[in-house]
């Protein structure tokens, strides 16, 4: 299986300040422009040492490239229209918050939004850019997976949160097999097998299989050692960690996804693998799975683009 890291990594080479303001904006040459919710986005660091904030990048800055040359030669301080690579990066200590309109932007239990990472804070950003004349919750997922880690996981303790997440390795749909037919059970094993091996590889965790729905009990080290990984982990992390969980209804498929093993089109394929065998043999069904279909790699997508921003550096 291709690494989602290195498609995530060649994919976000060219993700800068200057491909995010000509992604986003609406281009002042163009004639016309999009009525946007926010007349302004902005994200600004908070350096945890100092109470002021530092400036990095402003929707306000968008010019043309003429524009932007002639001011970048006249201006030689820190300001908004200060390009990606000349501001300060990654320095330890260093969170990153969303200006709607100049306001800094609370979470809904009125905390200040607050991630530890430029780029996801880039694309979070974005995120508030495409509004329109109201605001759709259902093209925000990064920011409600940033909200929901501030919001509910930070305050949550820890062992409740380490001990739901293990709830879905317990009967983790990895290790199922279909008796019949033979090609879904043989799809089951060619899927399911490396990333039982993954887990086994990476985090010393020891799965058995069965066929049909028998009970399985997984040796006890292995949940030991993956609570002590979860442990380690931001609430951020597993904040990300626990909508592929849940969305994937596997704890190994969703780890898989936000390590790295897998990338998203794999990880929803495994997720489906029943239903796709279903759709194939019977035709597909138009209860409404197409949607819950569409949705799993709504969120898959999400979950995976969330952690890999956050840990980007």
């Amino acid at each position: 299986m291709q690494s989602s890291q290195s498609l995530f990594r060649g994919s976000m080479m060219r993700w800068n300040a200057e491909s995010f303001r000509r992604r986003f904006f609406a281009s002042s040459s163009s004639g016309h422009k999009l009525k946007k919710f926010y007349k302004s986005v902005d994200i600004k660091s908070i350096d945890s040492t100092s109470p002021h904030y530092v400036p990095i990048f402003s929707s306000k800055s968008l010019q043309s490239s003429k524009e932007q040359e002639k001011n970048s030669n006249n201006n030689n301080s820190l300001s908004h229209s200060h390009s990606h690579t000349d501001s300060p990066r990654h320095i330890h200590g260093r969170n990153w918050t969303l200006l709607l309109d100049g306001k800094t932007f609370r979470t809904p239990k009125r905390t200040v939004f607050q991630v530890p990472s430029e780029s996801l804070a880039l694309a979070i950003a974005g995120e508030w850019l495409i509004q329109g004349h109201a605001i759709e919750p259902s093209t925000m997922l990064l920011t409600t997976i940033g909200t929901s880690a501030i919001d509910l996981k930070r305050e949550m303790p820890l062992k409740k949160d380490v001990d739901y997440l293990l709830s879905y390795l317990q009967t983790d749909t990895v290790c199922y097999r279909a008796p019949f037919p033979e090609a879904l059970s043989s799809d089951q094993e060619r899927t399911f097998a490396p990333i039982i091996g993954h887990m086994r590889d990476a985090y010393r965790v020891k799965l058995l299989t069965t066929h049909g729905l028998g009970h399985l009990q997984h040796p006890e080290d292995g949940f030991k050692n993956m609570a002590t990984v979860l442990s380690n982990m931001s609430f951020y992390e597993r904040t990300a960690l626990e909508v592929a969980v849940t969305s994937a209804r596997s704890f190994s498929i969703g780890m898989s996804l936000t390590d790295g093993f897998l990338n998203p089109d794999d990880a929803v394929r495994a997720s489906r693998l029943e239903e796709i065998h279903q759709s194939e043999q019977w035709g597909a069904d138009e209860s409404g799975h197409g949607v819950d279909a569409s949705d799993l790699e709504i969120q898959m997508r999400s979950a995976w683009l969330f952690t890999h921003l956050l840990r980007m550096e």
